[in-house]
Order: structure tokens, then sequence, then C-alpha cells
């Protein structure tokens, strides 16, 4: 009576078994398993490329935003510092005094309205990252369930194989 053993081993994702019969160790079959192969890996592939580029726009647009947050509150820290010290002054410098404030108002509002176009920017590739994620989340589901279909078929080639083996072995008994 022989008792067959299965060793199955796994080198860089290829699937070898290795038959041996037992007692004596002398190989009776080597078979690779056929390796799995994703039909839409070039589009996976691609769409994560996609969703790695969305990710890098928003991080940019993120940091041109807070930039912008960052300006427009030292500027009205330096508003908010433009106060008259001395109490005479000739006209023509409160004149002065009162245009250089309100350019400075301006150009906060101008800033704010900057502002207020990232974050409208920032949104959109929000959106688009949120978009490019849903694709590639599409083609994640196709590939583990391609998957999970190629380790049963092959889990059900390997109940065969055994199955056969254990037929032949009752044969030789």
């Amino acid at each position: 009576m022989f008792v067959w053993l299965l060793y199955v081993f796994t080198v860089s994702s290829d699937t070898y078994k290795v038959v041996y019969r037992g007692g004596w160790n002398h190989c009776l079959g080597f078979t690779m398993a056929k390796r799995f192969q994703f039909r839409l890996e070039g589009l996976h592939k691609y769409r994560q490329h996609k969703t790695t580029e969305a990710k890098n726009a928003l991080g940019a647009i993120a940091q041109a935003r807070m930039a912008k947050e960052r300006e427009i509150s030292e500027t009205k820290e330096y508003l908010d510092s433009l106060q008259w010290k001395n109490s005479t002054v000739k006209a023509s410098q409160m004149q002065a005094h009162f245009a250089h404030i309100q350019s400075v108002t301006a150009d906060i509002e101008r800033l704010q309205q900057e502002l207020r176009n990232i974050m409208e920017i920032e949104s959109m590739r929000r959106n688009e990252l949120t978009q490019t994620m849903r694709d590639e989340k599409v083609i994640d589901n196709l590939k583990e369930k391609k998957l999970a279909e190629y380790n049963e078929s092959v889990l059900h080639e390997e109940m065969n194989t055994m199955d056969e083996m254990a037929q032949r072995a009752v044969k030789v008994l």
C-alpha cells in the first residue's frame, strides 16, 4: 500500500504541485497550475494611476488653499496693525494712511475672491477623486470576483487530480 502526498507551494504567484509517493520520495508528477491573469489588468493599472493623479491634484489645490488662507490671515493682521499712534498728523499723511488702508482692504477682498475660486476648484477635484475611486473600486471588485472564481477552479482541478490518483491507487492494489 502506498501513501500519496500532495505538496503545494507558491513562488511569486505561481502555484506548483509536487506529488510524492509515500516512503520512497519519488517524484511522480510535477505540474504548474495556470497562473491567474486578469484580462483587465491594464485598465486596472490605468484607473489606479488616475486615482493617484487625482489625489495629487487634490493635495496640490489643498496646499494652495491653505497658503491663500495664511496670506489672508497675515494681511488682516497687518490691517489691524495700521492704527494711528500720533494724534498730530498732517491731512496729507492722514489721506495717504486711509488710502493705504483702503488698498489693503481691497487686497483682502481680492484674496478672499481668489480663495473662493480655489475652494471651487478643490471641490471639483474632490468630486473627480471620488469618481476615480469609484471607477477603480468597480475594477477591484471585478478582479476579486475573477480571482475567487480562479481559486475555486484550481481547487476543483486539484480535487479531481486527487480523486484520480486515489482511483489509480485503488486499482493498483
